[in-house]
């Protein structure tokens, strides 16, 4: 982490996480970047990162982010649309102003405006056995005087289940058994035998993978901004970093950004029926901070090779948590699970944001107690071809700083004359 990380307010990211060096991707000089900015006494804005790292009001251009995507060519749109911007600033100074948000300075936003939110589960295997680790955990492990989680019991369970997993898995390569194939669907069916909880091998070997509602694009929070985790008295909440791709209204998948899929592993642990309850708070959906445009070189290829990392800090400075997502481990194609988000029997007029699922679940901070949040947590999300994503953490409850609505946006559009453009 760069600089430190003590400031008074722990509401507010640091400065020193708030530059163009920690956002932007490494060639963000050749990247096609969208995002939004909150500008002073106008609203929402759709902007573009142009060579120079001035930020271009592109709004006159297509009102929204859904608009730009529904475009036969939204990378050509943005080369086209950098020679008619409008300069509202630096992308560092706004990029600066993005914890703080003064009314008086324009500030990022979440890059979303009408997408809706999907988010893709179990499609790691460390993912999938940690999640029947939660299960198994809720039913059996006790808790201490305060409230926390019994250690040695946790790690017993941990320890039980790998070693289940392990025995009817035998010397295959776990992480490279396709969902659904023959191999996977045997696994399974040895699990069932063995009386083995199958809720979630179901999603993560079965031909079908989990797709779930996490939020609407109002609710979703951008780079700088508070994100929240569950404001229930729970001893196990986590940030899960993924990444997340953008497709249109007709499924073509246009880019891709970061993502934090903020979780309650205990609530999900007690039952598969609370993953709203779970996974569904204000805040609790950071995207950002650009989107990546695929463009001749970027494309969703690339994201295989990409190692999403994570980091946790706590107010005093100390790093709780470090860990990379390795996107070549994902069990089911990228491309597959948004075409299970969107097949024929489901209808996204304004396209879809989805999270790809993690393989990074903090199990054990820096002390080796297990992992959970703590207010003012500052949690950074990212890699090179993306850019990185930072938040500080509060309960749900405290979360302050979201935008109003769809309708807001739409009123707020139509008063400055956007919603009559035609973009098609």
């Amino acid at each position: 982490m760069s600089g430190t990380l003590k400031t008074k307010a722990i509401h507010l990211v640091p400065m020193s996480e708030l530059t163009l060096e920690r956002t932007l991707p490494a060639d963000w000089r050749q990247a096609s970047l969208v995002g939004r900015v909150m500008l002073p006494n106008i609203g929402p804005s759709v902007v573009i990162v142009d060579p120079n790292g001035d930020l271009l009001d592109v709004s006159h251009i297509f009102a929204t982010t859904r608009d730009l995507f529904e475009l036969e060519s939204p990378a050509k749109a943005v080369r086209i649309a950098a020679l008619r911007g409008k300069k509202i600033g630096k992308a560092s100074e706004i990029i600066a102003n993005s914890s703080l948000r003064g009314a008086d300075q324009p500030y990022l936003l979440s890059p979303l405006d009408f997408q809706e939110i999907e988010a893709a589960g179990v499609t790691f295997v460390e993912s999938m056995v940690e999640r029947m680790v939660e299960e198994a955990v809720m039913k059996v492990v006790p808790r201490d005087s305060d409230g926390g989680l019994d250690q040695n019991k946790l790690n017993e369970v941990r320890k039980k289940i790998r070693g289940e997993v392990e025995e009817i898995v035998g010397d295959a390569d776990f992480s490279k058994i396709q969902p659904g194939s023959k191999v996977a669907l045997e696994i399974l069916r040895r699990m069932k035998e063995l009386g083995m909880s199958t809720i979630y091998p179901q999603v993560g070997l079965g031909e079908e993978g989990e797709i779930f509602s996490k939020a609407s694009p109002a609710t979703s929070v951008g780079h700088g901004a508070q994100a929240g985790y569950s404001s229930d008295v729970s001893p196990w909440v986590n940030p899960e970093p993924e990444i997340v791709l953008i497709a249109n209204s007709k499924g073509r998948i246009i880019g891709a950004t970061n993502g934090n899929d903020v979780n309650d592993r205990g609530k999900e642990g007690k039952s598969s029926l609370l993953l709203h309850r779970a996974k569904v708070k204000k805040g609790s959906t950071a995207v950002g901070p650009f989107i990546r445009v695929f463009d001749e070189g970027f494309s969703l290829d690339s994201l295989l090779d990409t190692k999403v990392r994570l980091e946790v800090w706590r107010v005093d400075g100390s790093l709780k948590f470090e860990g990379s997502n390795k996107m070549g481990k994902i069990s089911r194609k990228p491309e597959d699970i948004v075409a299970a988000a969107m097949d024929e029997e489901r209808e996204h007029n304004d396209g879809v944001a989805v999270f790809l699922g993690t393989m990074t679940v903090p199990l054990k901070d820096d002390t080796g107690a297990e992992f959970t949040h703590e207010e003012g947590d500052i949690v950074r999300i990212g890699s090179p071809q993306l850019g990185y994503l930072t938040n500080v953490m509060l309960p749900a409850n405290k979360v302050q700083g979201l935008e109003k609505g769809a309708l807001d946006l739409a009123r707020n559009l139509a008063i400055r004359g956007l919603l009559v453009l035609n973009v098609s």
